[in-house]
């Protein structure tokens, strides 16, 4: 169990739920380079392998780079326990900024995601329809809104033209492409940690929840999300600690 930790560079923890995601094991296993440990956890159903991946999952097995966990007692929800306990104990073994990526379409293992970004871990789940895209890539970030083009001067009237016809009356200007993803995501943070018991409590912990809850946000924005949060009086920082309003 404890040779799964012992490489140098390990920057990614994959955990798959084998009961609902199987067909991701064998294209993630077939993408994974030696930063990355790729554990699975099934319930008494065993998942299928095609024949062309045995040798190369034998190796990974034999590398200590995957674990396939059997959850023997069965029961509901076994092979999501499976992987609370392994996302817990390699958490407790790895250095704080590796990665950890739930492969599931289960939403309660939302709740083990949760608890790592509350003690300070970079986490996300991901779905079967999702992965392919985010797993083994980090998210990808928005891309620059192009530049403002300056309107072209108006041509001057002359003493003698005709008066000019009152035009509309005039718009409020339109907010900054920056504000919109800032203002989405303030109200999202607001509206989850309103009905959640479990908040993260440190700065570094906040950064990272703010990060899971917005994976496609810019991550050059977190600090003014911070700032607009302590703003709109939702929550207090001294130093490294958070507080909340209202306790």
């Amino acid at each position: 169990m404890i040779k799964i930790v012992e490489s140098p560079g390990i920057t990614r923890v994959i955990l798959i739920d084998l009961d609902n995601c199987p067909g991701e094991l064998l294209r993630i296993v077939s993408e994974a380079d030696e930063s990355v440990r790729v554990i699975g956890c099934h319930g008494p159903k065993e998942p299928h392998v095609g024949v062309g991946l045995v040798p190369r999952l034998a190796r990974l097995l034999s590398e200590q780079r995957l674990r396939i966990q059997s959850m023997a007692q069965g029961g509901k929800n076994a092979a999501d326990f499976g992987l609370t306990f392994w996302g817990g104990w390699l958490a407790g073994q790895l250095p704080p900024e590796t990665e950890f990526v739930v492969v599931s379409n289960d939403t309660d293992l939302d709740h083990l995601v949760s608890l790592l970004v509350n003690s300070g871990r970079s986490a996300r789940r991901v779905t079967a329809a999702t992965q392919r895209v985010t797993t083994l890539t980090p998210a990808p970030t928005p891309a620059s809104p192009p530049p403002p083009t300056n309107p072209r001067p108006a041509a001057a009237t002359s003493a003698h033209s005709a008066p000019a016809r009152p035009g509309p009356a005039p718009t409020q200007p339109a907010k900054s492409n920056s504000d919109s993803p800032v203002q989405t995501a303030v109200d999202t943070f607001i509206a989850r940690v309103s009905k959640s018991k479990n908040r993260p409590k440190k700065l570094t912990a906040l950064k990272n929840c703010l990060k899971s809850y917005n994976q496609t946000l810019n991550p050059n924005l977190i600090d003014t999300i911070v700032r607009h949060l302590v703003q709109r009086q939702v929550l207090t920082i001294s130093g490294k600690t958070v507080t909340y309003q209202g306790g």
